[in-house]
């Protein structure tokens, strides 16, 4: 038992340097290798309880997880922040996938209160993607409730078919001195664009960001029928999918680098 103990410590330390290890190596050179940063809440989490039941145990091994905790902490900064600072010049932002403004679960019906949400909510800067409006309708024109409730625009529109073809939208109260689109993905409604927004006497440079989706479609795998293929198809779609995010965000940042403005994202990576 106390073999097989050790054994299950020395594995999650393993573990946990091949997930924290995984996060830094390039998709391009071996996409599969970025799914086992995936992991890395699980990995945090099953090492905080290995800890406290060494701990609690009086067992030696403690240190793996502790080690392992303490190699994770740049994963937990990363994911929370705290500010205790205040400036003249805040500003309140909002970034909201609409989903082309549909009823949920629909595509076929419109969603008259998330509109009028999504238009009387009071943030100074509003980023939306798969952002869709349409003037020649005024329940749909969007865009004009927007910019009638003292709002600037720039909307992008992807290079879709229909109407109503979702893009991206970035709407300040602020005046945008400049704006433009840093990449985009055809026919799908994904893209990054930007916007440079002067507030009081600075300019500040607002990214909306909508990586593309990797269409798992999960609920194929309730079919036990053809599981095997499903289950590869799937994992194929993951590794397209992170090879494509890598691209986006390469490109993303290189353009983030050279800006002269300081940064805010409008979406998260």
């Amino acid at each position: 038992m106390k073999k097989k103990s050790n054994r299950v410590f020395l594995a999650s330390s393993i573990v946990s340097l091949a997930c924290y290890g995984s996060y830094y190596m390039p998709t391009g050179f071996l996409p599969f290798l970025s799914l086992f940063s995936i992991a890395i809440p699980l990995v945090l989490t099953g090492n905080l309880l290995l800890l406290l039941t060494a701990l609690l145990a009086r067992k030696k091994w403690w240190v793996f997880p502790a080690i392992s905790l303490l190699l994770g902490t740049n994963f937990i900064l990363e994911s929370y922040a705290f500010n205790t600072t205040s400036q003249s010049h805040d500003f309140s932002l909002l970034g909201y996938n609409v989903k082309s403004f549909r009823e949920h679960k629909r595509y076929d019906k419109f969603s008259g209160e998330l509109i009028n949400w999504s238009v009387n909510e009071s943030s100074d800067i509003k980023c939306f993607q798969e952002y869709s409006t349409n003037p020649r309708w005024s329940a749909l024109d969007i865009t004009s409730k927007m910019i009638n409730n003292g709002y600037h625009a720039h909307v992008f529109k992807a290079k879709m078919e229909g109407d109503h073809a979702p893009g991206m939208a970035i709407f300040s109260k602020f005046p945008i001195i400049h704006r433009g689109l840093v990449w985009e993905s055809i026919g799908r409604p994904n893209a990054c664009i930007y916007s440079d927004v002067l507030i009081d006497k600075d300019t500040v440079r607002i990214y909306n960001i909508h990586l593309e989706s990797m269409q798992l479609e999960l609920h194929r795998l309730r079919k036990i029928k053809n599981l095997f293929s499903t289950s590869t198809d799937i994992l194929s779609r993951i590794i397209d999918g992170t090879k494509k995010h890598s691209q986006q965000i390469e490109q993303t940042i290189q353009h983030c680098l050279s800006s002269p403005y300081p940064l805010c994202p409008g979406r998260r990576l």
